[in-house]
């Protein structure tokens, strides 16, 4: 199979940290600096494996708000020198347990993706990938205080995200919440008796998406992207910095990120994106198709028939789709229908799988593929309300074929052949 000839760098590209409405480079200024060589990849649907460099972790520095001050002098010297979303984190919860986490994360805060509370369970974080118990389980008080802080002291206001399994917290940080499910009528109404929470700390890896960056600019950003790996891994951080790169520099493009649990777009960090936060998936994707004219649209885990028909349409407008999946290999990730469909399509040319994370970078698998090969758009996607309606209008195409038969015969004269 051929393929376009891509460019992948090897070493991170310094971005400068863009502050809210401000573009850190205007139009017509000299490209980013970068670091480091390009190295051709020869032309044909390739698959190339390596470790891909994660670069500098984001800005560090004090906590936002007074509450992260407080949270200092609560755990102890050295708390200033935390990350700032994880600092802010801990200004949310027991005291007890920020000092556990800081203590457990001594030297490593950097690392630090996850925070897991269970209620009259064992605690623990995950840093660098490995699962770290924390010796404490949280209590009552405090798990039900940790919930009302992180949902702004409006349970109500987070009712709906609740039932989806998760609160959105500002700065990115996400909540997995489980519990008991209230179902009615086949449908969860809420959760209730919850039981544990995952805190997710968001970080900017700055440069870790630079060679996915490179890889659309030598195909003119006109083929899409699919970051898949299991879960956990780094798609969410990968997708969150194209964004950066996508929508600033010297040539920024029109960036429309779909970010259905508000942790795709994080402080205004990608310039001239347009952000839809909290919409569903599909909906999303048509609203930015139909309202926002993006040469780019960003989403996050592909989840079913009506991402994939979104995506498609999107792909057939002309708009370039970077979105992520769920998947353990290539050959599972496109064994599933609708990645399947959207493969034959055309919508990606670079499917971006990371295999896992080690010291200093991602172990990646990139395979590209030709759009001339996948240009023949596939049926699409079939769902109940799809069938249906082709029912209705195979139905309505024999009523109209009927009824033109009918009138013929009519006007027909007598004794023609």
């Amino acid at each position: 199979m051929n393929g376009s000839a891509v460019t992948i760098t090897d070493k991170r590209t310094n971005i400068p940290s863009a502050h809210a409405g401000i573009v850190p480079e205007a139009p017509g200024t000299a490209p980013l600096p970068s670091r480091g060589e390009a190295r051709r990849v020869p032309q044909g649907d390739r698959m190339h494996s390596g470790v891909v460099p994660i670069g500098a972790q984001g800005a560090k520095g004090t906590p936002r708000s007074s509450e992260g001050a407080a949270v200092n002098a609560r755990i102890g010297a050295g708390a200033d020198k935390l990350p700032g979303e994880l600092s802010r984190v801990l200004s949310l919860l027991a005291p007890r347990i920020s000092r556990a986490v800081r203590d457990a994360a001594t030297g490593s805060a950097d690392e630090v993706s996850e925070i897991r509370l269970r209620r009259g369970a064992c605690a623990s974080i995950t840093m660098g990938g490995r699962n770290v118990p924390l010796p404490l389980s949280a209590a009552d008080d405090e798990i039900d205080s940790a919930l009302r802080t992180l949902c702004d002291r409006s349970l109500y206001a987070k009712t709906e995200t609740i039932r989806e399994g998760f609160i959105p917290c500002r700065g990115g940080v996400r909540v997995g919440v489980c519990g008991r499910a209230v179902i009615r009528d086949g449908a969860i109404v809420s959760v209730a008796e919850i039981s544990s929470l995952n805190i997710r700390i968001p970080h900017r890896v700055v440069g870790c998406a630079d060679g996915l960056w490179e890889i659309m600019k030598a195909g003119d950003f006109a083929r899409g992207v699919l970051v898949w790996s299991a879960p956990g891994v780094g798609k969410t951080t990968i997708l969150r910095e194209l964004g950066v790169r996508l929508s600033g520099g010297a040539s920024p493009l029109r960036t429309a990120i779909v970010d259905s649990r508000a942790e795709l777009a994080v402080d205004g960090a990608a310039p001239l994106a347009d952000v839809l936060s909290l919409y569903p998936r599909a909906k999303g994707i048509e609203i930015a198709r139909r309202t926002l004219s993006p040469q780019i649209v960003i989403c996050d885990e592909i989840a079913g028939d009506e991402d994939a028909e979104a995506i498609l349409e999107a792909h057939r407008a002309g708009i370039t789709v970077c979105a992520s999946a769920h998947a353990a290999s290539f050959e599972s990730l496109t064994a599933t229908p609708q990645i399947a469909a959207l493969r034959r399509a055309g919508v990606f040319g670079t499917y971006y799988g990371l295999l896992a994370q080690r010291p200093g970078g991602y172990e990646t698998s990139v395979r590209t593929e030709d759009a001339a090969k996948r240009r023949n758009f596939p049926k699409p996607i079939e769902t109940p309300a799809s069938r249906a309606q082709l029912e209705q209008k195979v139905a309505r195409s024999h009523a109209n074929r009927a009824m033109v038969d009918a009138v013929l015969a009519r006007k027909r004269p007598q004794g023609g052949e």
